[in-house]
C-alpha cells in the first residue's frame, strides 16, 4: 500500500501452526547458505528483523534497514531451477540473503544471475516483495525459471496463493480494475487477492488512510478464522513492525530506531506470542541455540515434509548461526 511517501506492507501467516521467534539480525556478518551444493557466500550489509518458525536464518518474512519487505506464500505449482553453475540457496535463507544483501526490488530481482533456490526441504512458495520507494515484485518459479511480475505488469500489489497470472485474471472482473463486480470478501486464495488489491488501490487513491491501523484491518477482512495464526503491519519508510498473533490479539510492536543491529553485541529475539503488549524493544532477549533448537523440533515434527529430518540434520540446523564470523 501507498499514498505519498507512506510505503506499508501488510501479510497474514496462514498455517497450522502458530509457534515462532521475533528476531532482531545483524548488519556486517558473514554467512554462507545452508545448502549440500555450491554454497553462496554473502555478509550482511542490512540488519533486519524477521518472523521465523523453523529456525533463525530462516525466516518467513521480514524487513530490513533499507525498507525493504519481503513474504513468503504458499504456491503449489513452483519448481525450482535445476542444477547449474550458479551458488545455491534454500526457499527460507533465500528470503534471509535479500534482507540482508538487498536495497530494492531491482537488486532482488538481479540476484538471479547468481543465485538459485535449491530443492532442499521441500517447501513450494512465492514470493512478495516490496522498497520503501513503492515498487513492488511477484516472485515466483515455474518450470524451473524465476518469473517476475513488477512495473506494468503487476496491476494490484498483492499476493495469495494462486499464481499471480491467474490472481491477476480473476482480479480483472472487479470494479476498479476493469470489471464491475463488488469484492465477494470469501477466504478463497482468489477473494482474499481481490481483497488485498482492493484496499491498495484505495490507499493509493487517497480513499483510506496510509496507516499500520488500515493494513491490519485489511488483513483481518482477508483473514482465514482460526488458520491464520499472525497478522503483520510494515512501514517501509518509516521502519516500523506492527502485529498481532490469533493467541495474542493485543498491538505488538517494534520500531528500528530502538533496535540494536550492531554485530559486537548478541541477537536478540522474543517470543511471537508473547503476552507482552505495545512497545517489545525493553523485552528482547538475548538468543540462545538451545531456544533454537526447540523451536526447529516443534516445527519439524509438526510439518510433513520436514517431519523426517534426522536429530543430527536438526542440531545442525539449530547450531547453524553460530558458525558466522563477526567483524
Amino acid at each position: 500500500m501507498q499514498h505519498g511517501v507512506e510505503v506499508l506492507f501488510g501479510r497474514n501467516y496462514d498455517w497450522h501452526l502458530d509457534t515462532g521467534l521475533v528476531v532482531v539480525n545483524k548488519r556486517g556478518v558473514a554467512k554462507k547458505a545452508f545448502s549440500f551444493e555450491k554454497p553462496i557466500a554473502w555478509e550482511s550489509r542490512y540488519g533486519s528483523v524477521t518472523f521465523n518458525q523453523y529456525g533463525r536464518e530462516f525466516p518467513n518474512d521480514g524487513l530490513n534497514e533499507a525498507g525493504l519487505a519481503m513474504a513468503v506464500m504458499w504456491l503449489d505449482t513452483t519448481k525450482y531451477p535445476s542444477s547449474d553453475e550458479r551458488h545455491t540457496i534454500t526457499s527460507a535463507q533465500w528470503v534471509q540473503y535479500q534482507l540482508d544483501t538487498a536495497k530494492t526490488v531491482d537488486d532482488v530481482i538481479a540476484s538471479d544471475a547468481k543465485l538459485r533456490i535449491t530443492h532442499l526441504a521441500g517447501a513450494q512458495v512465492h514470493f512478495l516483495v516490496a522498497d520503501a520507494t513503492g515498487a513492488a515484485a511477484v516472485i515466483e518459479f515455474l518450470d524451473g525459471k524465476m518469473v517476475v511480475h513488477t512495473g506494468n505488469n503487476l496491476q494490484a500489489k498483492a499476493l495469495a496463493n494462486n499464481t499471480c497470472d491467474d490472481l491477476q485474471g480473476y482480479l480483472r472482473r472487479f470494479r476498479g480494475f476493469g470489471g464491475d463486480e463488488e469484492p465477494r470478501g470469501t477466504s478463497s486464495s482468489f477473494d482474499r487477492y481481490v481483497t488485498g488489491a482492493d484496499a491498495s488501490r484505495r490507499v493509493a487513491a487517497g480513499e483510506l488512510p496510509a496507516t499500520a491501523e488500515t493494513v491490519l484491518d485489511t488483513l483481518a477482512k482477508a483473514a482465514q478464522g482460526n488458520f491464520t495464526k499472525w497478522s503483520i503491519a510494515y512501514d517501509l519508510a518509516n521502519k516500523r513492525i506492527t502485529y498481532r498473533t490469533h493467541r495474542q490479539p493485543e498491538i505488538k510492536t517494534l520500531a528500528f530506531a530502538e533496535l540494536d543491529f550492531d554485530p559486537a553485541t548478541p541477537v536478540q529475539v522474543i517470543d511471537i506470542n508473547t503476552p507482552e503488549v505495545g512497545n517489545l524493544a525493553p523485552h528482547l532477549q538475548a538468543y540462545t541455540t538451545e531456544q533454537n533448537r526447540a523451536l526447529i523440533d516443534q516445527a519439524f515434527d509438526a510439518t510433513w515434509f520436514l517431519k523426517p529430518f534426522p536429530a543430527l540434520i536438526r542440531q545442525q540446523i539449530a547450531e547453524y548461526p553460530e558458525e558466522y564470523a563477526f567483524p
